[in-house]
């Protein structure tokens, strides 16, 4: 029986692992290294998604160079072992596994950078399961969501984006899959809710890794 989808693409963060205590130690570490309060969690949980320029102009409201601070005080912390406090999801290479046996081919569109995504996806051993890494360079200006998506198809050589589906959690990646012009799976472990989903039109949610597999199957 054929797939309904032949390529999956995997965001990084909140779908392929638990990423959040890293996410938020950097952040406190970043505030405290330039003199500035430490936001509630509640403003710190909506840097889980974008890449760091947009998250800390749109949550924060940074402007310019102290957008460029941020983000080099927030990878002082990463690099120093912030990327490393996060942990792959229970089920998730299962999944990762059974996708690649039904003939699925596997890409991470992550707004992550290359180097970081490329290093944990190797700590985990998940690196194998994957196909192509659609991420930005660390020095990156900007690259959306939707120019991650477009690259990733241009990777695969996709041409009926039909076969294709994003995997995510946050409407980040339903905005970018659908400008992109691909349907999207929303997960439902990760940090992203059901109200989100539904406001931004997730084709499908899925409430755990397993989950994902019957639905690229079409069997859901």
């Amino acid at each position: 029986m054929s797939n309904k989808f032949d390529f999956a693409f995997f965001d990084f963060d909140g779908t392929i692992a638990d990423t959040k205590e890293g996410i938020f130690n950097c952040l406190k570490y970043a505030f405290n290294k330039v003199g500035l309060p430490v936001p509630p969690d509640s403003e710190l949980y909506k840097m889980i998604g974008p890449p760091l320029s947009e998250g800390f102009h749109d949550v924060f409201g940074f402007e310019g160079e102290d957008v460029d601070l941020m983000i080099e005080k927030y990878r002082e912390r990463y690099r120093a072992g912030g990327m490393f406090e996060c942990t792959p999801y229970e089920g998730i290479e299962d999944t990762l596994r059974q996708l690649k046996s039904n003939g699925v081919s596997l890409s991470v569109a992550s707004s992550k950078p290359l180097p970081f995504t490329t290093k944990l996806l190797e700590k985990f051993g998940l690196k194998g399961y994957f196909d192509y890494l659609s991420c930005p360079p660390v020095d990156a200006v900007h690259m959306s969501k939707t120019d991650i998506v477009n690259q990733a198809l241009e990777m695969n050589g996709i041409t009926d984006k039909s076969r294709a589906v994003m995997v995510g959690d946050r409407f980040y990646d339903i905005v970018g899959a659908k400008e992109a012009g691909i349907p999207v799976i929303a997960v439902l472990y990760g940090f992203g809710d059901e109200d989100e989903f539904k406001r931004y039109g997730a084709d499908f949610i899925a409430e755990t890794p397993e989950s994902i597999v019957r639905i690229i199957s079409g069997e859901k």
